[in-house]
């Protein structure tokens, strides 16, 4: 079975014109969705997380993929039973498919926030006993680790961050018949969650980007 997620660290990174290139290879409808979506940093991530999902299956499986939207707002691929994935953070994004339901995917960008109060608000009461444990200098990295694994959680299981997820404890390594792998890369924390133990490939794509 496959597994496999690929992270560009930094849509900036780009070289010039190269978003304006892959929204050509876009599908119609998805090129119409892109020219609604009013703030620039949003479009350029919707762009790079199309592209790069449709670049990864083709590498991965030999076909020209055509990206929809299901019933949940994730993306699927037409006329096939992969599980996609593709989640934004900052400059930073991150896609991915499995060939075994369920598959989720989950980047942030680290930076200093309330964390005391947010995890009070939202987190299971040995998450906030855990993370009140820690340094105040580690508390930041902590707190995205397990943001992250909620939303993976959250869109493997197809539906958004609830009350109830938020809630759900998630230090340990396995959430039920799923597996949570949790890393940092560089200014980002990176979760994804897939069936059976398994841990996904993760590639990292370089200034030039694997698919042109």
């Amino acid at each position: 079975m496959t597994a496999v997620a690929l992270l560009l660290l930094d849509i900036n990174t780009l070289a010039p014109g190269k978003l304006d290139t892959w929204l050509q290879g876009l599908s119609g409808s998805d090129r119409a969705r892109a020219g609604r979506i009013g703030s620039v940093r949003r479009r350029r991530q919707f762009i790079a997380g199309r592209y790069l999902l449709s670049g990864l299956i083709k590498e991965r499986l030999g076909f020209d993929p055509v990206v929809v939207v299901a019933e949940t707002g994730a993306p699927r691929i037409e006329g096939t039973d992969l599980c996609c994935s593709i989640a934004h953070s900052g400059d930073g994004v991150i896609v991915g498919f499995d060939e075994a339901l369920p598959f989720g995917l989950d980047i942030e960008v680290l930076r200093q926030r309330d964390f005391d109060t947010l995890a009070a608000a939202y987190f299971h009461q040995r998450e906030v006993s855990s993370l009140n444990d820690l340094p105040v200098e580690a508390r930041c990295e902590e707190f995205y680790r397990l943001w992250t694994r909620k939303e993976a959680l959250a869109k493997a299981h197809g539906q958004g961050i609830t009350l109830g997820g938020l809630a759900e404890d998630v230090r340990g390594e396995h959430a039920g018949f799923l597996s949570l792998h949790t890393r940092r890369v560089g200014d980002f924390m990176v979760t994804t969650c897939c069936t059976d133990g398994r841990q996904p490939e993760l590639l990292l794509a370089g200034p030039g980007v694997i698919f042109g």
